[in-house]
């Protein structure tokens, strides 16, 4: 086992760091697996590469931190400060990022699958790539979002708000966006295969050459902004069309 001294804390998998002040600190590499960071401050500390597998991160402040191929599988990241943060590439698979704040952070290519980001504010993030399958994203705030390519098989937005948000060439394959804020989002080319869409505000989003085949659209909402795939009736899949309102 390698054991690192920064800042005068010891750095080992397990390690005791609770509010420890590690701001700025070059991490790269280092092995924290199910180490608790609890209330940590790790502002633009370097994490590139390091290991916080099964981590407890708890309200810790990584913001503009570089957590670049990191590993934070299944680490516990409730209620931190990730804004600015470049998670480009990491591992979060199985991370619980509820109320995370992630505004303006760098996902892009980054391993989601089945992460928690329950009610998390991913505002601005930069998602494009990202693995995000049946990860959980009630009721998250993407507005403005880069999910451009992002893989969203099977995950749930139920309630999230995608406000002007890119979902072009996004996999939404039976994803739940039920009563989801899609107001002004580009959806082009997007895979909304057996998507459920019951209630989702679809104002002004542009979903021409998407895949609607067995979506459910019952009361989603749109108006004459709103630009679908050639040759489909909206009103036919239950749509609700607001015309001058």
């Amino acid at each position: 086992m390698v054991v690192m001294e920064v800042k005068g804390y010891e750095i080992r998998p397990h390690a005791s760091l609770w509010e420890a002040d590690l701001q700025a600190a070059v991490l790269t590499g280092a092995d924290l697996t199910g180490a608790n960071l609890q209330a940590a401050t790790l502002f633009v500390a370097d994490l590139t590469g390091a290991n916080l597998n099964s981590a407890i991160l708890y309200s810790a402040n990584l913001a503009s931190a570089t957590l670049v191929s990191a590993d934070l599988s299944s680490a516990n990241l409730t209620g931190a400060d990730l804004t600015g943060a470049d998670l480009t590439g990491a591992n979060l698979i199985f991370a619980n990022l509820w109320k995370a704040n992630l505004t303006q952070a760098n996902l892009s290519e980054a391993h989601l699958s089945s992460a928690s980001l329950w009610e998390a504010n991913l505002t601005g993030a930069d998602l494009t790539g990202a693995t995000l399958n049946s990860a959980n994203l009630w009721e998250a705030d993407l507005s403005g979002a880069n999910l451009s390519g992002a893989n969203l098989n099977s995950a749930t937005l139920y309630s999230a708000t995608l406000e002007k948000a890119n979902l072009a060439g996004a996999n939404l394959y039976s994803a739940t966006l039920q009563e989801a804020n899609l107001t002004g989002a580009d959806l082009t080319g997007a895979d909304l295969y057996s998507a459920n869409m019951l209630r989702a505000n679809l104002k002004g989003a542009n979903l021409s050459e998407t895949d609607l085949a067995a979506a459910n659209l019952t009361e989603a909402v749109a108006d004459e902004g709103t630009k679908w795939p050639d040759g489909f009736e909206p009103e036919m899949a239950g749509v609700i069309i607001e015309v001058g309102l």
